[in-house]
């Protein structure tokens, strides 16, 4: 009898195991949320995955909804793989069926990592798991790869109550890192990143583990400032220490006044970008000027994307607008030889923002959906635009305070025209300075175009390969060579402060990453260096003036220009506002020689403009550079200027373009004989818009 009983209750145990296995016996099911971004919208939506496991030959299918696309597909397909290897258990005895609900139509990898989370979850046999959202890529070996939309997503996850969501893990000092921390500051809710699907089943099981590893990122790199001070004096050229510190500290303090604005939700953010602050200022004041301004640019940046974290497209394409509008206004003024690294710095800023700008504006206008990320990029680029705008507004200011007699860099076009054709070649990886340098020398702005070039060229060029110590040698090496002017003694100093953390004990990795960075910033120093003197070498002096001829106020309009083969065509326009080629044309004609004059009875706020060309030009160039004079009754206050030029034929050499402002005062009786008041030249930026 008992062994008869044994025998029954064996078959039974064994009917039972038969039948579980059973082709289409339920083997577990689960459920999970997975935020979206819904298509067209650019907002985030939070979908519910569900699953049902079964025995079956290792079928993987997506019941809903509607519309599912083929890399949603081949992502659940994916999930049941990377979740059958990580239970050891072999996905072709099971058959995985996914329902989406939440969506019209569903599209994209993104829902890879809760797809496997909830594998896992069915092939165990346990239940839901609906207190957090997960999204990511997931790779058949257990992967977690990037996402998109991370400000969305939150937001989505936030309204629906969950506690964390987990995302791919990013490196904690790039630009998804600070969307991570953007977007847990802005909802509460904790962003929690993961390498692997190991480490999601980890935190997903234990929210007080997954809290202790929220997304971070790295706003400052801790320097070792045990290092030799900075250089202060220039080998050669003009060395305007004085005024580089001035602009460094009108970058300090534009960085705070933006870090500081942050509302107090942002108070670990902010607390986190004064220190960094305050280890730029401490950099600079070691002699390191540049590097220092640079790194308070950074927070400033950082410090702006978190002031406007919740710009729509529409704000953000009205921030793209007015800054715009703000950095078009702005005016260089004269050319010197004392004022040259202030101008064309400025210019290659203003030039940097435009192109930036224009790329913003691009992305708003052409990308078919718009996400956070995209206007998180764009927002980035206005930043970035703002301050340079603002750094060329201070620097136009330096330059007009250095003064000089105008003047116009003579025989550099063909070098420009190799060194841009040189930076195409790096376009690629190198766009905004190789397209400012395509940009100034279709401008035939040829000083801006070799500078922007050089830029270019020396950040695209490949590192040689070698050790730390050697790579940091060479950069000391080539930075030795770097001798001319203010901004090559500057970007030596940084290639130096590079260096010189290479050979501090570090980690032997970022000892490579110093010694790289050292290297690269040798190369732009020596570059500028090398332009910065042709640029100075190649500068004659050329003038415009204005002389007041009698009581009715006559003047006489004069420019003087660089030396060249003559004979030169000097074209006259007036305009009421600034010359254009548009503008009203007084008279062309042919001069042997280095000057022109034309005599105007001047009428109340116009501009009149003189453009000089080789004479077998077929059209005169306006330009848009403007200068300002004032006729004061009797004694005129001249300011006149010139721009830049190549005595070439077809080329524009020089331009003059002059604002009367006739006072409506009477003059006092004069005689009647002829006079002529010569007054000293003052230089003085074109109006601008203030902000």
């Amino acid at each position: 009898m008992r062994g008869n009983a044994f025998i029954i209750l064996l078959m039974s145990a064994l009917a039972l195991a038969a039948l579980s296995y059973a082709p289409g016996a339920v083997v577990g099911s689960s459920r999970i949320y997975a935020p979206a971004v819904i298509s067209g919208s650019g907002t985030g939506s939070l979908t519910t995955i569900s699953l049902v496991v079964v025995n079956g030959s290792g079928n993987v299918s997506i019941a809903g909804p509607v519309q599912v696309s083929q890399d949603t597909l081949v992502s659940a397909q994916d999930a049941a793989r990377a979740a059958s290897s990580y239970l050891r258990k072999a996905e072709s005895g099971y058959d995985f069926t996914y329902g989406i609900s939440g969506a019209a139509n569903v599209s994209g990898p993104s829902g890879g990592l809760a797809m496997a989370l909830l594998a896992v979850s069915a092939l165990k046999g346990e239940p839901d798991q609906l207190d957090f959202a997960a999204t990511g890529t997931i790779s058949g070996s257990g992967r977690v790869g990037a996402i998109g939309g991370v400000y969305d997503k939150a937001s989505a996850a936030k309204a629906k109550g969950l506690s964390f969501m987990l995302v791919p893990y990013v490196n904690n000092s790039s630009f998804e890192a600070e969307q991570y921390v953007l977007a847990q500051a802005a909802f509460g809710i904790l962003i929690v990143p993961v390498a692997n699907l190991s480490q999601a089943l980890l935190y997903s099981s234990s929210p007080s583990l997954a809290a202790s590893n929220k997304a971070s990122y790295r706003f400052y790199t801790n320097y070792n400032l045990s290092l030799p001070d900075g250089a202060s004096e220039c080998a050669a050229g003009n060395c305007t220490m004085q005024q580089f510190g001035s602009l460094a500290n009108y970058t300090f303090n534009l960085s705070r006044r933006e870090i500081s604005a942050l509302p107090d939700s942002l108070s670990a953010v902010r607390a986190e970008l004064l220190n960094s602050l305050s280890q730029d200022a401490a950099i600079a004041g070691k002699g390191y000027l540049y590097l220092g301004a640079n790194l308070a640019f950074l927070d400033y940046i950082n410090a702006f994307l978190f002031e406007h974290a919740n710009y729509s497209v529409d704000s953000a394409a009205a921030l793209v607008s007015s800054t715009g509008e703000a950095c078009a206004s702005l005016r260089a003024p004269p050319l010197t030889r004392y004022n040259y690294e202030y101008v064309l710095g400025g210019g290659l800023r203003q030039q940097w923002a435009e192109q930036t700008l224009s790329v913003a504006a691009n992305v708003l206008s052409t990308a078919p959906e718009i996400d956070s990320d995209q206007i998180a990029s764009v927002v980035n680029g206005v930043a970035q635009a703002t301050a340079w705008c603002g750094s060329a507004e201070y620097m136009y200011s330096i330059a007009k305070g250095l003064g000089g007699n105008a003047s116009s860099v003579i025989g550099i076009g063909q070098l420009a025209s190799r060194v841009t054709a040189e930076a195409g070649r790096y376009a690629s990886l190198n766009s905004l300075y190789s397209e400012s340098a395509d940009a100034a020398l279709a401008a035939r702005n040829y000083p801006l175009a070799l500078l922007s070039a050089s830029y270019a060229v020396a950040f695209s060029q490949a590192v040689p390969n070698g050790s730390a110590e050697g790579l940091a040698g060479e950069a000391l090496r080539i930075a030795s060579n770097a001798t001319f002017g203010t901004w090559a003694l500057q970007f030596s100093n940084e290639a130096r402060f590079y260096a010189y953390q290479a050979q501090l004990p570090v980690g032997s990795s970022l000892k490579l990453a110093y010694a790289q960075q050292a290297y690269q910033i040798a190369q732009l120093a020596v570059a500028l260096s090398s332009s910065f003197s042709v640029i100075s070498s190649n500068m004659s002096e050329s003038a415009a003036r204005a002389y007041k001829i009698d009581e009715g106020q006559k003047i006489v309009l004069n420019v003087l220009w660089a030396g060249g083969v003559p004979p030169y065509r000097v074209s006259w326009y007036s305009d009421r506002a600034a010359c254009t080629e548009n503008s009203t044309k007084l008279g062309s004609y042919d001069v042997n020689g280095t000057s022109a004059s034309l005599t105007v009875q001047p009428v109340n706020s116009t501009y009149y403009c003189a453009s000089v060309t080789d004479s077998s030009s077929a059209q005169a160039a306006v330009a848009t550079f403007s200068a300002y004079v004032s006729v004061e009754g009797a004694l005129d206050g001249l300011i006149s200027g010139s721009v830049q030029g190549q005595p070439a034929a077809g080329q524009l050499l020089s331009m003059l373009a002059l604002v009367v402002v006739v006072m409506a005062a009477a003059v006092a009786a004069l005689a009647i004989e002829l006079y002529r008041f010569k007054r000293s030249i003052r230089m003085r930026p074109g109006r601008r818009r203030e902000r």
